[in-house]
């Protein structure tokens, strides 16, 4: 049986190689199952290879398909696919965040908007939105009517940069999303209200 130990050691061999697209396809197959995964790396790498490389050393360590991590670690009790994701958590967003700025001043106005609406509504609200509220609310404040079509193009743009983790409005925000928030502050839009009331009669 798979221990903590030898999770946190793939994670930490797959940093030390600078192989990041691995650890991220063992978080993303942990977190969505391979099709997804294979899905989500090919647009943000251009290739799904790296999920290859992980299956093979995931089956080293004793695991020999994704569908059985669903047991659980022998030293913890803790089950496997929620170890693979709280150890890519912990050990690796500092690289991804490092990643995204490398890449966040290419995203489009649009996909900026965006990310402007998760930070000021929360990534948890966000989640239960519909497409076209998150449609409207764009409209409301940028001024700018965009269309379903766009809008993917947008959550595309955004699981390239390594920011969404899915084309999926239901997936897209990770769960460290208020963890990467400070880092992207800068890159977001300003937006300033002014009200003015008319004079009483």
């Amino acid at each position: 049986m798979v221990k903590i130990a030898d999770i946190e050691g793939l994670f930490k061999k797959y940093l030390e190689e600078n192989r990041f697209e691995c650890a991220d396809a063992l978080y993303l197959c942990a977190k969505f199952g391979k099709e997804k995964a294979a899905e989500i790396l090919r647009i943000r790498y251009k290739i799904a290879a790296p999920l290859t490389s992980v299956l093979e050393d995931v089956k080293q360590l004793g695991i020999d398909d994704p569908s059985s991590w669903s047991l659980r670690t022998e030293d913890t009790g803790e089950y496997i696919n929620e170890a693979i994701i709280r150890t890519f958590e912990r050990l690796c967003l500092s690289k991804l965040i490092e990643n995204i700025k490398k890449k966040i001043n290419n995203l489009s106005m649009v996909a900026r908007g965006i990310l402007f609406l998760v930070s000021k509504i929360g990534s948890s609200t966000f989640k239960h939105l519909d497409l076209e509220e998150i449609l409207r609310l764009y409209e409301l404040i940028f001024k700018e009517k965009i269309g379903r079509a766009s809008l993917r193009r947008v959550f595309e743009e955004l699981v390239e940069c390594g920011i969404f983790q899915s084309t999926d409005k239901d997936y897209a925000v990770p769960d460290y999303f208020d963890l990467l928030l400070p880092e992207l502050e800068r890159f977001l839009p300003k937006i300033e209200v002014s009200v003015h009331w008319p004079k009483s009669k």
